[in-house]
Parts: structure tokens; C-alpha cells; sequence
């Protein structure tokens, strides 16, 4: 995006861990997305002392991402909302000053099975943005893993999955797992575990009767 090099535009987790205690800001901040991340940025901007958030969101509320009680919860703290509105450049003299945004419409579904947003022709605007944090997730780096024989793929959110969308993998003993948040990467690292212990106690010799579960962690 143009403007996206200036001072002031950061992506999220490089402004969540480089909030130390003192740190005060100041200005506008706008946050790109809409997924439990936005939300964290957007209220810790708050607490930090940006006169005020604003959440920037390409789609409706009934398709964003993020739980309903982080959005609750967010509203509640006073940050704002700005759906069916996709950033288009940060514009400023020598650093960040306003996000230039493009309004859109829902259209079709796409292979998310979410209503695809579509550019409103002529309807643009602009937001104060001295700080835009860009929410609008990642993907895992697999180059080198060598994932390309095991059967795995990577699903929607950019997770890899095992085969059929699982943890087990075309590679006897080998498992992948991995989550968006903290809560699916536990649910899904248990899932892993429990296929391991499974795979182990089913091994010849293992001694199975008296075999004890395989540690989860």
C-alpha cells in the first residue's frame, strides 16, 4: 500500500511488544482488520493515550472475525467502528498523517464463505491516522520444512493442516498442529497428542496394557 514505509504505519505484533509501561501516545490511530488482534491493538492504543481508535474493517460486522465479546468489549472501551471500508494508501508529509479508505459493498460469497467486499465507484474517505497498526493477520513461513511429501496443506486462516484438514500427515509419526490464537493452537496441539498416543500405542512392542499416555505440551 502507498504510504505504508512512512513513520506511523506498523504492523501489529511489532506495536503489541514494543508497548513498555511508560510509553504514552499521541494522536490518531486506526487499526487495519478485524480479528481478535484489531482488537488489541486498538484498546492498548487507547490505554496509552491515543485521543481516540478508530477500527477499519473491509467487510460487515457479521462477517468480522474477531469474537463477539472482544467486539463487545471493545465498544465498550470507546474505540470506534468503521465497516465496509478498505484502506487504500496513508498519506503524510515525512510520516503518517490520514488513511485514505475506499467504501464498499458486499457482494457474492467468496471461497471463504464470506460476502466478498466490492469497490463503491467515487465513494472514498479519509480518517486522522498519526499511527496505523495493520491487523491483517499472517501466515506461517513453511519453506524448508519439507511439508511438500507429508500430505499437509494450509487452510484458510494460513495454518498448516495434515491430511483432510487434521494433524496426521502422509509421513508414519509425523503430526503438524497450529492456531490463529492461543485457545485453537491448545485445541489443536491436543488434538496432535492425543493422535501421537494413539500412533505410539498402536506400534508393535509398545507395550500398550501398561503404556502411559504420551505428555502433552
Amino acid at each position: 500500500m502507498p504510504g505504508a514505509d512512512l513513520p506511523g504505519a506498523v504492523q501489529a505484533l511489532t506495536f503489541l511488544r514494543s508497548l513498555p509501561p511508560n510509553l504514552h501516545l499521541a494522536g490518531h490511530a486506526v487499526v487495519v482488520g478485524g480479528g481478535d488482534v484489531a482488537m488489541d491493538c486498538a484498546r492498548m492504543a487507547l490505554r496509552r493515550g491515543a485521543c481516540d481508535a478508530t477500527i477499519v474493517y473491509r467487510r460487515s460486522r457479521q462477517e468480522m472475525p474477531a469474537s463477539e465479546e472482544e467486539v463487545r468489549e471493545t465498544e465498550e472501551e470507546g474505540v470506534r467502528f468503521q465497516y465496509l471500508t478498505s484502506p487504500v494508501r496513508i498519506l503524510g508529509e515525512g510520516k503518517s498523517e490520514r488513511l485514505e479508505c475506499q467504501r464498499m459493498t458486499l457482494g457474492e460469497p467468496d471461497a471463504s464463505g464470506r460476502r466478498k467486499p466490492v469497490p463503491i465507484p467515487g465513494a472514498t474517505v479519509s480518517f486522522p491516522a498519526d499511527l496505523v497498526i495493520f491487523a491483517t493477520g499472517q501466515r506461517a513461513e513453511l519453506e524448508g520444512l519439507g511439508v511438500g511429501g507429508l500430505g499437509v496443506g494450509v487452510d484458510g486462516e494460513g495454518i498448516i493442516t495434515g491430511m483432510d484438514g487434521g494433524v496426521v500427515t502422509n509421513s508414519p509419526g509425523v503430526f503438524v498442529a497450529g492456531g490463529t490464537s492461543v485457545v485453537a493452537a491448545m485445541k489443536a496441539g491436543r488434538a496432535a497428542a492425543q493422535g501421537i498416543d494413539a500412533y505410539v500405542r498402536a506400534r508393535p512392542n509398545s507395550g500398550s496394557a501398561g503404556a502411559s499416555p504420551a505428555r502433552e505440551s
